[in-house]
Formats: C-alpha cells, sequence, structure tokens
C-alpha cells in the first residue's frame, strides 16, 4: 500500500537503525545503535527521535529506563530483555528533529562545514576560531565573518580571501560608481 499523508519534508534525513534482533537472547538489554554498521552522526539526543519496534510492538521511549527504552551512551537500552526470535526495527527521525534549544554541532571545515544541505553537502557554516563564523561554498570558504559588531558608520569589506572586517564609510556616492578613480573610500579596495 502507498504512503498516505503529507510529504516528508527531509525523508533522506530519516534513518534506518541496523536490525539487531539477532543478538536478542532473553538476558542482554543493551545494544549498540547503529546505522550503516556505524554510530549515526549526529547521534540523537533524545529517545523521543527514535521509534522503536520489538516484537510488533512500538516501544515507550522512556529517558528513566523503567519502561520501554533510553539511550545510555551510543547503546539503546530495553527496560526487560528482548526475547530470542524477536523481531525489531528502529527509525531515527529526520536531522531536522535534533535542532533544539541550546543544541550544539561541530565545529566543520569549509570542505565539511557542520550545517549543510541535504543534496550539497560541502556547503554550508562552519566554525573558523573561537567567535568567528564562515560560509562555505563547494568547499571552498567564501566569507568570514567578523568576531564583533561594527560601529556606526562602518561597512563590511572583504580582503580578497573571503575575511571581512569592519571599515569606515567615507565614500561618495559617485566614488561607489567609478571605484577606478575613487582613492580614499575603503570600498575601492574589495
Amino acid at each position: 500500500m502507498p504512503y498516505i499523508g503529507n510529504n516528508l519534508r527531509s525523508n533522506n534525513a530519516y534513518q534506518t537503525i541496523d536490525d539487531i534482533s539477532g543478538s536478542f537472547n532473553g538476558s542482554t538489554t543493551s545494544f549498540a545503535l547503529q546505522v550503516g554498521s556505524a554510530s549515526p552522526i549526529p547521534f540523537p539526543k533524545y529517545e523521543t527521535q527514535l521509534i522503536i519496534s520489538v516484537g510488533g510492538v512500538v516501544q515507550e521511549p522512556d529517558s528513566s529506563g523503567t519502561t520501554g527504552f533510553k539511550l545510555l551512551g551510543t547503546n539503546i537500552v530495553f527496560s526487560s530483555a528482548p526475547a530470542s526470535g524477536e523481531s525489531f526495527f528502529g527509525v531515527i527521525l529526520a536531522s531536522a528533529d535534533y535542532l533544539n534549544a541550546g543544541g550544539t554541532f561541530p565545529d566543520g571545515t569549509n570542505s565539511v562545514p557542520s550545517i549543510t544541505f541535504s543534496d550539497d553537502l560541502d556547503t554550508g557554516i562552519f566554525r573558523v576560531s573561537s567567535g568567528s563564523v564562515a560560509i562555505s561554498a563547494n568547499g571552498t570558504k567564501v566569507v568570514q565573518f567578523p568576531t564583533s559588531a561594527g560601529s556606526n558608520g562602518q561597512v563590511l569589506a572583504g580582503n580578497g580571501a573571503g575575511v571581512l572586517s569592519y571599515v569606515l564609510s567615507i565614500c561618495s556616492p559617485l566614488c561607489l560608481i567609478n571605484r577606478s578613480t575613487c582613492c580614499h573610500c575603503p570600498v575601492s579596495r574589495l
């Protein structure tokens, strides 16, 4: 039967958890949570970011671990051991669901930014250094923002390597139009 409902906003970001039912033995309660034989990145922060089914029964997300399941380190821990032969499936919800108030991201680099797009993984935002962020496109840093705010009358100007800084704006409208003859305007050096 085809899916009936709203289109998923980022269906390629949902991840199927590796089948762990082969390790069910009636006594083990803790299992590595993996996708494609590796710990998913980013790893889910909360149990409510997962849908887990054991033996055809959806399990209750419970951070206390008294019912259903909880996350502990990089493992999923069930409140009672699944019996041998029980089936399993699990889904990690879309990565957009990872964005929570106070959530953090890895630093990233110009070629592997930490905030990217589904179909363009080398374009996005990354941390350059303390208090400094940049944007990359196709793996190349295109702009790096200053670490502090400018003052009244200042404008952002680039240094040719994508690094922006604040400069005093003393340009006349004529200077902005004819940059080749303007010698006192910082914008003419862009």
